[in-house]
């Protein structure tokens, strides 16, 4: 609780513009998960975030959408369709010095 006594430096500044509505809504999140969970698209093993982007973009269900965008919501999701780092440069965790 900030009192009205407090020096200027402890108030909050007031918002002289609404915060952007998120553009990723229910719906478009339900579609996006499921998206990521069907058959990639021909010629790929996988749908990587730059793919599920486009296609967002492609299908016009929204006019925008970026990769982390799409990591972020497959990520709250706990979503396993996302790329995982791979274990190959990572030194042995089993052999302790």
């Amino acid at each position: 609780m900030v009192l009205e006594s407090a020096p200027l430096f402890l108030r909050r500044k007031k918002r002289e513009a609404p915060p952007a509505p998120p553009k990723a809504t229910g719906e478009l999140k339900a579609r996006m998960v499921a998206l990521a969970c069907g058959k990639p698209p021909e010629g790929c093993a996988r749908w990587t975030l730059r793919l599920l982007a486009a296609k967002c973009v492609e299908l016009q269900h929204s006019d925008s959408m970026s990769r982390m965008a799409i990591s972020r919501l497959l990520k709250k999701r706990g979503s396993s369709h996302i790329s995982k780092p791979s274990d190959a440069f990572r030194p042995n965790r089993t052999a302790r010095s």
